[in-house]
């Protein structure tokens, strides 16, 4: 699967980037709750559907979170003490998701690969729920006292960034 920034031209804003990644981390969290709870999906779309959500999360979410850690964390450290503190929050959530983070793809393989079999969308749920209520508030963090400060970086700023982000994704595409 191709993991890219969005259909934007090269002058995207930072912020505008930033904010699409959020409401795909959105969608997507909901859509594992969703698939947790599909009871009535044919099998075969409810494993292709699982498929996309396991890429999504295994693939393009972390390059969002390199994206937090490598470019904008070391750039806004030390604009305030309530920015600093944000983003030592938000590292130290970085790593307390990873571990949600890996089972929540496990099971979504595991259902995947037996869509039929019971107890694979109730452990998907389990799982996948309070993952999704830890990002809507990691998400809020960011938006409350990170995406200000980036909104008010000139342009020159936003794109240094904006192609760092890029270049993130070209290397990972090989």
């Amino acid at each position: 699967m191709t993991v890219t920034l969005g259909k934007r031209t090269p002058e995207a804003s930072l912020l505008t980037l930033l904010q699409e990644c959020h409401e795909r981390i959105r969608r997507f969290a909901a859509l594992a709750v969703r698939l947790g709870s599909a009871e009535h999906e044919p099998p075969a779309s409810l494993a292709e559907a699982c498929v996309h959500c396991a890429r999504y999360f295994s693939e393009a979410l972390p390059l969002h979170v390199a994206d937090e850690d490598q470019s904008l964390r070391p750039r806004l450290w030390g604009h305030s003490a309530r920015v600093d503190e944000a983003l030592e929050l938000m590292a130290q959530q970085h790593r307390e998701h990873q571990g949600p983070l890996a089972q929540l793809t496990a099971a979504l393989a595991a259902l995947a690969a037996a869509p039929a079999q019971p107890g694979l969308r109730d452990a998907l749920r389990q799982i996948a729920a309070p993952l999704q209520e830890a990002f809507l508030a990691h998400l809020a963090l960011e938006e409350a006292e990170v995406f200000p400060v980036v909104a008010r970086w000139s342009a020159e700023q936003q794109q240094a960034v904006v192609l760092e982000l890029r270049e993130r994704r070209a290397e990972q595409l090989g």
